[in-house]
């Protein structure tokens, strides 16, 4: 006798499944396959312009999706690599309507907003004021208008890489007085934080309660950074940051953030140039007191290697047992990003060191290891 599985057990056996082959094969197999094999197949979408012919275009997918339109509910990620040729406005102007993505990235390869036709811009401001959408992620997109970056900005979740806004744009915004405040969060983690001085003004950081950037380490401590600035000017709002240390050549340090009570300090080890004495844990001491209401700390190192004779433990980790004082948790994690496979013996040894580089914090570690790309995305 043939048993017959629950249809919510199939749905979730195939949301698991990434194998576009066996996708399409249970999707050809009956309709009660169909739709969970659908909406994965579907569900991450990447198009582009039609000039890269070798790469799934906006026009064959406004051309596809025009006539499958019930496909269209099943795309939740969604990538535009912008173009601004004409043959290739109205694909654009379809695919923007036609999806409700919950994570959109808008790639324009250093596109500006002014060459967008009139529709296709307000095709994208559209978008961005979608309900639905929970991240976007603008990436080289230049001379945004702030009334439009004060809609994108109002989105939970922002990146953004090398997007820019107006030179010098006057205020006050007509726009931003009717954009829904929400909980946010952003990223600037990918490019130069001299980008990103337009931020500063007209309130568009107003709000902004999780912030990931780069810590500009090549400005001398007595230097009113860009990465110093954009902290001070959220806050009063930020409860959440996120901090990547690059190659320290002396210690830096962070504005106060009174209100931060969670705080992850990613920090690379790969061709570590190490002075005398080590800069990073008068970095981490600094970045601690500078957060009063702090509770759980994140130290995430990263490695492309897996030899543990040579991590610098000693050099890295020497840090004055007050740090710790007041912290609830302390999540150490190593991210290895190369190809080898981990070995047993270095996960052995980063559970060790951290153990023996905080007595006071028994019981209240958590160590692990993760594999990832190095590329790995943020939102």
């Amino acid at each position: 006798m043939s048993v017959l599985l629950p249809q919510e057990l199939l749905e979730a056996i195939f949301d698991r499944v990434d194998n576009i082959s066996t996708l399409k094969a249970g999707a050809l197999a009956g309709p009660r396959l169909a739709e969970p094999c659908q909406r994965n197949i579907f569900r991450k979408l990447r198009v582009f312009a039609e000039s890269e012919a070798w790469r799934p275009s906006l026009q064959a997918a406004a051309a596809f999706f025009s006539t499958h339109q019930h496909l269209c509910a099943h795309v939740r990620d969604l990538t535009i690599h912008l173009s601004t040729t004409h043959s290739d406005s109205a694909a654009l102007r379809y695919l923007l309507g036609a999806f409700r993505p919950d994570r959109l990235v808008i790639s324009g390869r250093s596109v500006l907003w002014s060459s967008l036709a009139s529709d296709v811009s307000q095709g994208l401001i559209t978008c961005f004021e979608s309900p639905a959408l929970r991240r976007l992620h603008l990436r080289h997109l230049a001379s945004i208008p702030r009334d439009v970056l004060a809609v994108a900005l109002s989105v939970p979740v922002v990146a953004l890489t090398y997007a820019s806004g107006v030179p010098h744009e006057p205020s006050p915004l007509t726009t931003i007085g009717a954009v829904p405040q929400r909980p946010r969060r952003l990223i600037l983690t990918e490019s130069d934080l001299k980008e990103y001085r337009f931020l500063l003004e007209g309130g568009l950081l107003s709000g902004v309660d999780q912030l990931e950037l780069e810590l500009g380490t090549q400005y001398p401590e007595t230097c009113s950074s860009p990465d110093k600035l954009l902290l001070s000017a959220c806050a009063e709002s930020l409860t959440q940051v996120v901090l990547g240390l690059g190659y320290l050549s002396h210690p830096i340090s962070i504005p106060t953030l009174p209100h931060v009570r969670s705080a992850v300090i990613h920090v690379g080890l790969d061709a570590l140039w190490i002075p005398d004495p080590p800069p990073f844990p008068m970095t981490l001491t600094n970045i601690v007191r500078a957060l009063p209401a702090l509770k759980n700390l994140g130290l995430h190192f990263t490695i492309s290697w897996a030899k543990p004779e040579d991590l610098p433990w000693d050099e890295l980790c020497g840090f004055p047992s007050d740090v710790w004082k007041g912290l609830e948790s302390v999540h150490c994690r190593l991210v290895h990003h190369g190809r080898a496979e981990l070995q047993p013996s270095l996960i052995v040894q980063f559970k060790r060191e951290m153990h023996k580089r905080m007595p006071d914090m028994q019981g209240l570690i958590v160590c692990d290891i993760v594999k990832q790309p190095a590329n790995a995305s943020r939102i």
